[in-house]
Order: C-alpha cells, then sequence, then structure tokens
C-alpha cells in the first residue's frame, strides 16, 4: 500500500542562515487528518543545539499558539547535517507549527523544514502545490530508466 496518495506533505520552513534566533514553521491546518510528522533538517550545529518543537492554536495565524508538552526534539552541537523528527498524533487544537530553536552564542544553521500530514479522514489528498513540485508514486517497478 502506497503512502503518497494518503498524505499531505508541505514545506514548513525554508533554509536559514546561521543564526540564534527562534524560527517558526508555516502552520498546518489539521481538519481531516489525524497527525503530523515534521522533520526539521539541520545544517551546521556550530554550538548550542538545535531543537524541534510543536506548538498549536485554535485559529488560523497562531496568535495564541502555546507550546505543546514534550514535544521538543534536539540535535546536539556534535551532530551536524542530521534530521530531527517529531510526530504529534491527535493534536487538541486545529491549528500546528513546527518550531526551530536555537542556541549558543553563534546557533545553527537550518536547512529546512517538511511536515506530512497522515490519518486522512477525506481522500484524495493532494500535496501543498506552493511548497512539492514534484510527486510520483509506483508499483512494482522494473529496472530501467527511472
Amino acid at each position: 500500500m502506497q503512502e503518497n496518495p494518503r498524505v499531505k506533505i508541505t514545506r514548513v520552513m525554508n533554509a536559514q542562515a546561521v543564526g540564534t534566533t527562534t524560527v517558526n514553521g508555516s502552520e498546518i491546518d489539521m481538519q481531516n487528518f489525524e497527525g503530523v510528522l515534521f522533520i526539521l533538517f539541520g545544517g551546521t550545529v556550530t554550538d548550542g543545539d538545535l531543537g524541534l518543537k510543536a506548538q498549536q492554536d485554535t485559529v488560523t495565524g497562531m496568535g495564541g499558539a502555546a507550546d505543546l508538552a514534550g514535544t521538543l526534539t534536539e540535535i546536539l552541537n556534535a551532530d551536524d547535517d542530521k534530521i530531527a523528527v517529531l510526530d504529534i498524533h491527535l493534536p487538541r487544537e486545529q491549528f500546528v507549527r513546527g518550531v526551530a530553536v536555537r542556541g549558543g552564542a553563534t546557533g545553527a544553521v537550518i536547512d529546512g523544514m517538511v511536515a506530512v500530514q497522515y490519518g486522512v479522514r477525506k481522500k484524495p489528498t493532494t500535496h501543498d502545490a506552493t511548497t512539492v513540485a514534484a510527486s510520483t508514486s509506483v508499483v512494482s517497478p522494473a529496472e530501467g530508466t527511472p
């Protein structure tokens, strides 16, 4: 069974130069989905750590966004060019976002963040056309030219 038609993929953060500021990802509307998997792509971590946490809100715009307990996942200083994965199943509010938390004196590079929404209640899904350029699904492909 293929997952591509059963998930929605959105790029929620572009690459960020080295820094120490916290960077909010774009909000994700969880209506019709059971969960979301955030994937933070870390670059060079110059000092401190690079963390991924989640926030939620009842309304679009995230004006009253609140941190979700237990969600901080960290890429340690020695772990350059690795990823952090955070899975939020059944969030209590409709809008959720991933947040990159940078620490230290000079911080870290962020290569981007992707959100994969799963447990779709209404099919078919379509990926976010503003952030996903191409998507292909194949079944039992033969060897040969891609």
